[in-house]
């Protein structure tokens, strides 16, 4: 994915971010990084795509941002990078009858230079579209953020199987850990670092798009959805029961043994009309408790609606329960603006406080 960046000093006056002029119709998506670089402390981040419209909407968000903050960042030189995809102009997607879209949207109420650690990636390698999904887990260990971004680098370069997936971390492991190492300075933090390693969720895989093959693997709480046209689940993975988001999952570390009863597998024949969902925990207990919403007689819901049991994710169905909302109602509202949804949502109880990350992928024709 290409990489551009430029650095700018925040003063008394307004900071004018230039507007991006360079990017066409043919824009897929665009990250946007801002941090301070001599700290290697990230400020914000915002993931978005297809519409240079919204490009320059973020731009001037951002300004607001900033100014908003301008006592913390003031006489501090922020570094901003910008990574970008566009479409193939030999092979275009659209070309194949599929759609697609993809976002991430960070944790809401956060601290100040708490960064996202999610990372999304989708990109369209001749004939197969590859996508991964990595949420990086903060509570245990440290940079959860970057091992879920190096995750989904590799997924990209390389698709792993169920069968290689030990190997293929294997590959990339020590480097990475060697690499954190010289970046953590904190000797407490090192301890840590080199004790617990790093965390996080995978999901990846790819689609043929000339014999409509899915494949893809999962490992972690994060889930791949698959429905047809009307909604009804065809599969998914893991297959979880909607109290297993209370539970702790098994994760990807780097200095830690793939458990290969927890790898996961998914292989189906994408018809027209159907849909691939990919969400980070918090979103995919969003999508699984609208689908037994949907159900004529659910027992999970039934079960959790009648129980005396109180917690987050209880208090969360209940929430949900009570407002009128679909699937389908939940993918236009993330495809109009996804930020703003999220936010909604959270603010109505009806999402669980997280980072929300989603790809989607659908067949038109």
């Amino acid at each position: 994915m290409p990489t551009f960046y430029f650095k700018f000093m925040i003063n008394e006056s307004a900071c004018s971010i230039p507007i991006l002029t360079a990017f066409t119709e043919d824009l897929i998506s665009l990250q946007i990084y801002i941090y301070i670089p001599e700290k290697k402390t990230l400020v914000k981040s915002y993931s978005f795509l297809q519409n240079i419209a919204t490009v320059n909407l973020k731009l001037q968000q951002l300004n607001q941002f900033i100014l908003k903050n301008k006592k913390e960042l003031k006489h501090k030189m922020l570094q901003i990078d910008f990574e970008y995809t566009k479409r193939n102009e030999k092979s275009d997607f659209k070309q194949h009858k599929y759609d697609y879209f993809f976002c991430s949207e960070e944790k809401p109420e956060e601290d100040f230079y708490r960064k996202n650690e999610d990372t999304i990636g989708i990109e369209q390698q001749k004939n197969q579209l590859v996508f991964a999904l990595s949420d990086g887990a903060g509570g245990s260990g440290l940079l959860s953020a970057d091992w879920s971004k190096t995750l989904v680098h590799h997924c990209l370069k390389q698709v792993p199987t169920a069968i290689n997936l030990d190997h293929w971390l294997g590959e990339f492991a020590f480097d990475f850990f060697e690499k954190a190492k010289d970046q953590i300075q904190d000797p407490f933090k090192k301890t840590k670092l080199v004790k617990e390693g790093s965390f996080a969720t995978l999901v990846t895989g790819q689609l043929n798009l000339q014999t409509q093959q899915v494949s893809a693997i999962s490992y972690g709480d994060s889930i791949f959805f698959h429905f047809d046209q009307n909604w009804q689940l065809q599969g998914f993975m893991p297959e979880y029961h909607l109290m297993h988001f209370l539970e702790n999952p098994y994760l990807i570390n780097w200095k830690l043994n793939i458990n290969p009863a927890e790898i996961k597998t998914y292989q189906a024949t994408i018809k027209i009309g159907d849909k691939i969902m990919i969400a980070s925990d918090a979103l995919s207990l969003l999508i699984l408790t609208l689908y037994e919403f949907e159900q004529p007689q659910s027992e999970q819901i039934e079960q959790i609606l009648n129980s005396e049991i109180k917690n987050k994710l209880t208090q969360t169905i209940f929430k949900l329960n009570q407002k009128e909302y679909t699937l389908k109602q939940m993918l236009a509202a993330f495809k109009a603006n996804f930020s703003q949804e999220i936010m909604q949502l959270y603010q109505e109880g009806c999402v669980m406080r997280d980072d929300y990350s989603i790809i989607v992928i659908e067949r038109k024709a």
